[in-house]
């Protein structure tokens, strides 16, 4: 007890080779003591070493066969995509007298994603994501791809973590001859001192639409607006778009259909980041935009929803969820407009997009 506790000081001030040695003093002293085995195999999960940690684990395991342990380690399993061994852990995990009910449903959805994800990976779909190159792609952060109807210009997200003053902007680039040019900054008014991102664009590159928080105007926390490209090419100043669309929640990732008259995108509880669903709106004829509505439930799960992007079909809309069965947190997922304007069961897109 004594190597344990001084390895728990050691881990809340950082000290984490320090406490990985008071571990194994107290493994040594006491085998079956399986709490020294079970931190130490948190601390290598902390350190991105499933490996290791399931040499701790394993032991903690064998030492105490406790409910408790069997639930750590198969979640921290889970969370590194080592599906089979996850749900062995979990399966010991549902079945023990000992397992508490608050645990349970995370328990068995991960053993859901468990089994999906070991037989999907049987069955690998064709995908081979390709680096867009050194004309778009830098040492700083790209994000939030968006792309016109034509192909041709494609607008991004870009921060810059090394600069003094972390600011979101708005990137471009081109597609000449079959190579994408050089991107550089939106022209205009568009970019601010604030941080601008999460944008799509309109189908004819006209028009664009994209999220901004804490601005003097907003509605709340993060609020949709819009601008509009100029003859010349450059950007309009942003305009929130207003109360139909922003509440007191956030709003953020839209997506606007094809044909310009249906913004899809994201709400979420201001007090809980970890719910948020997909919601609309549709332009009306008198150019107002109607009251937001919420996404059927076929579509929205009790988990999370983000990243919506309809397809300029019109009828395909994509997005992730972490509240439905799939490869373990957020996932692809697709759905289809039905003739009756109903959308059909959204299928996961599988391995390896989903990993």
């Amino acid at each position: 007890m004594r190597y344990f506790n001084e390895a728990r000081a050691y881990y809340s001030e950082g000290e984490l080779d320090e406490a990985l040695e008071h571990l194994d003093k107290a493994l040594k002293r006491s085998p079956e003591f399986a709490d020294p085995a079970l931190m130490a195999g948190q601390i290598w999960v902390d350190r991105n070493d499933i490996d290791r940690a399931n040499q701790y684990f394993d032991r903690a395991w064998q030492a105490s066969g406790a409910a408790y342990v069997a639930f750590q380690a198969g979640m921290a399993n889970y969370s590194f995509g080592e599906y089979a061994r996850s749900l062995e852990f979990l399966q010991a995990y549902v079945q023990s007298e000992k397992a508490r009910q608050a645990y349970m449903d995370a328990a068995e959805k991960a053993m859901a994603d468990c089994r999906f994800a070991l037989e999907a990976m049987k069955h690998p779909s064709d995908f081979e994501p390709l680096n867009m190159g050194g004309a778009v792609n830098s040492a700083a952060m790209e994000y939030f791809p968006s792309i016109s109807a034509d192909g041709l210009t494609l607008v991004f997200t870009y921060r810059n973590p090394e600069a003094t003053k972390r600011d979101e902007d708005f990137f471009y680039s081109t597609l000449r001859d079959s190579v994408w040019q050089a991107s550089g900054p939106l022209p205009g008014r568009l970019n601010t001192a604030l941080n601008e991102g999460a944008q799509s664009v309109s189908a004819d590159g006209n028009r664009l639409f994209f999220v901004g928080c804490n601005r003097m105007e907003g509605k709340g926390s993060c609020d949709i607006y819009t601008a509009i490209r100029r003859e010349d090419g450059s950007w309009s100043q942003a305009v929130n778009m207003g109360d139909s669309i922003n509440t007191a929640n956030w709003e953020t990732q839209p997506s606007i259909s094809p044909d310009g008259r249906t913004l899809y995108f994201i709400r979420g509880a201001k007090r809980d980041p970890k719910s948020s669903d997909l919601w609309y709106s549709t332009l009306h004829s008198n150019g107002y935009w109607t009251r937001a509505r919420r996404m059927p439930s076929m579509v929205n799960s009790p988990g999370r929803e983000s990243s919506p992007f309809i397809h300029f079909d019109n009828q395909t809309l994509y997005f992730s969820s972490d509240g439905r069965v799939g490869m373990g947190s957020l996932d692809f997922f697709v759905t289809r407009k039905q003739k009756d304007g109903s959308w059909s069961e959204p299928q996961n897109l599988g391995f390896p997009i989903n990993g």
